[in-house]
């Protein structure tokens, strides 16, 4: 007996992408198969998705006739009242058997596993969510230990299934750890770590796959049974750039873009000021986003990235317009480094090429990486031999640690690698849009924007 599982992971809402996997599966897909998603399929920079609460996602995961979805952190990004909404939407069932919320409380509409028949077998199909550290609490879940999730889980539907796949969204090193551990997991479908895998792998007696990202590939693990036992197994993953896109997934897409818009368009107030962005001028809309911040998080001082921006800003303000000009999910970060590694990231700020760095960071959906800025109470001069910070008129101290807000990204040291040595104190919930957001309503914070930080 021949079973198919179908899987994707890491779509990141590439839509029109995802529907030439539509048109492949029709062709190759039967009733008798099973096809799961591991994760990250929705991503809120995406306007489709951020102005429908990622009902679009949903819409396109029903129209292809999924079995299942596993919460990846992108899931996660819009919130805990979001992401119950997402999981109770439509009929492609949403999976966890590791996340709870904050309250300890269950989050609704996501279930631990499903059992799932196929050809008078039941595969016991269990999701599983990643760890992203102290970040995860500020979306209002709690990620449990693994291991005890799956033992319990597996527990649970003891006696009821024939085999068990984990809908893994943990990436490529932790899955093979968890096939180390020997729970009891006959199948692995991955996520996370955009692995794409050439061919399945076996470790001690669970099958892994995983199809990469982004929707280049769909993944195809082919399972050989004869009396209730998994005889041979092939899996590979198959190229979709050259297919055809789906017409009718296409025009989901379309009506989600003109009800988003529309959700995402009313004014919320107007500005005459013509706050311009620059990669590599210091600029008033960076500039503007560092006093808000301080403004909110009162400590030694702001720093951000012009990168966070993708362009200038007037007129009249929407929801739709700031994520057009900010659609990163980074969030304010409070963190604590040294005046040694701040005057290093301000040194490397001052070089262009860095400025211009183009990189897919984690988090980040900009187009540069952007010189850093501060808040109006640093000065920064940069003389031939040397910068010269002040920090509320006192020098900066390269053996001092200094209290800082900023974002996620730069935290990881992400294009300003000395800021990696910085110590988190807080993640915040909102994201810097949202920080903007409050900003842009504010008159004279935008005057005080235009004032210099950086002297020549």
């Amino acid at each position: 007996m021949k079973i198919t599982i179908f899987h994707t992971n890491d779509i990141h809402s590439r839509l029109e992408d995802f529907t030439k996997i539509i048109t492949l599966l029709k062709e190759l897909k039967t009733d008798d198969d099973l096809l799961l998603d591991a994760g990250d399929f929705h991503d809120f920079m995406r306007i489709e998705m951020n102005g429908t609460k990622g009902k679009v996602g949903k819409q396109l995961l029903d129209y292809a006739n999924y079995d299942a979805l596993t919460v990846g952190n992108n899931e996660t990004f819009s919130g805990i009242t979001n992401l119950e909404f997402l999981a109770g939407y439509g009929n492609t069932k949403t999976l966890s058997c590791n996340i709870i919320k904050n309250d300890r409380t269950t989050v609704n509409n996501i279930l631990p596993a499903i059992i799932v028949n196929k050809k008078n077998i039941n595969f016991l199909i269990i999701g599983i969510s990643p760890n992203i550290n102290d970040f995860s609490s500020t979306t209002g879940i709690t990620v449990l230990d693994t291991t005890s999730a799956i033992t319990d889980t597996l527990e649970k539907y003891k006696g009821h299934y024939d085999f068990s796949i984990a809908l893994s969204h943990l990436g490529y090193n932790d899955d093979i750890t968890i096939a180390k551990e020997e729970l009891g997991i006959d199948i692995i479908i991955g996520g996370h770590s955009h692995t794409l895998m050439k061919e399945a792998l076996k470790i001690k007696n669970t099958i892994m796959n995983q199809a990469g990202n982004y929707a280049e590939h769909l993944g195809v693990l082919e399972l050989e049974i004869i009396n209730k036992e998994i005889i041979s197994y092939q899996g590979k993953s198959i190229a979709v750039n050259d297919i055809i896109e789906d017409t009718q997934a296409l025009e989901i897409i379309h009506k989600a873009k003109e009800e988003a818009v529309k959700n995402l368009s009313q004014p919320l107030y107007h500005i005459d000021e013509v706050l311009f962005n620059d990669p590599i001028l210091e600029n008033p809309l960076t500039n503007l986003i560092c006093d808000q911040l301080l403004l909110q998080y009162p400590c030694d001082f702001a720093l951000m990235h012009s990168g966070i921006c993708s362009s200038g800003i007037s007129g009249d303000i929407s929801k739709f317009k700031l994520l057009k000009l900010s659609p990163s999910p980074l969030n304010p970060t409070l963190f604590k480094v040294s005046g040694k590694d701040l005057l290093e990231a301000f040194h490397q700020s001052l070089d262009i090429e860095k400025c211009l760095h183009l990189q897919k960071w984690a988090g980040f959906r900009g187009l540069f990486l952007g010189r850093l800025h501060v808040s109006n109470n640093v000065s920064i001069l940069n003389t031939d031999q040397e910068l010269q910070v002040l920090i509320d008129q006192k020098p900066l101290d390269a053996n001092q640690i200094y209290t800082i807000i900023s974002d996620d990204f730069l935290l990881r040291g992400s294009g300003y690698e000395s800021l990696k040595n910085g110590q988190l104190i807080e993640y915040k919930g909102e994201y810097i849009r949202d920080t903007l957001e409050l900003a842009l309503r504010n008159k004279e914070l935008i005057k005080l924007a235009f004032t210099t930080r950086w002297f020549k």
